[in-house]
């Protein structure tokens, strides 16, 4: 997967809006941009099958986005621009999608793997 195949999506602007009053009415926490999972489910309507074709699904994202919640929440209060964001979860998508699947095998059910 290419970062570039991702494209950017164009800033939500009233997604912003409303994690900017979250983010007022509960400080400054970076769990409120999985709020209803509005954030990423914007993301992965925009990615998904971009995502889905490097073997990487809703979970991946999530995760990604988990990793990179500091960064969605400066997104949110204005201290990050949504290019710097975007390209920040791009860089990240496309590092996991890279990594090779690691199989499990049964050490791992029992607790040895």
């Amino acid at each position: 997967m290419s970062v570039s195949e991702l494209g950017k999506p164009p800033e939500p602007e009233d997604l912003k809006k409303t994690l900017q009053a979250l983010a007022e009415a509960a400080g400054r926490r970076p769990y409120i941009v999985f709020a209803g999972n509005r954030l990423a489910k914007y993301l992965w309507d925009h990615w998904a099958d971009t995502l889905k074709r490097a073997g990487l699904g809703w979970q991946d994202l999530l995760q990604v986005l988990s990793q990179h919640s500091h960064d969605a929440l400066d997104w949110v209060t204005g201290q990050l621009e949504w290019d710097a964001f975007i390209a920040r979860l791009q860089w990240s998508l496309e590092r996991r999608a890279r990594k090779p699947a690691r199989r499990r095998t049964i050490l791992d059910y029992i607790g040895e793997g």
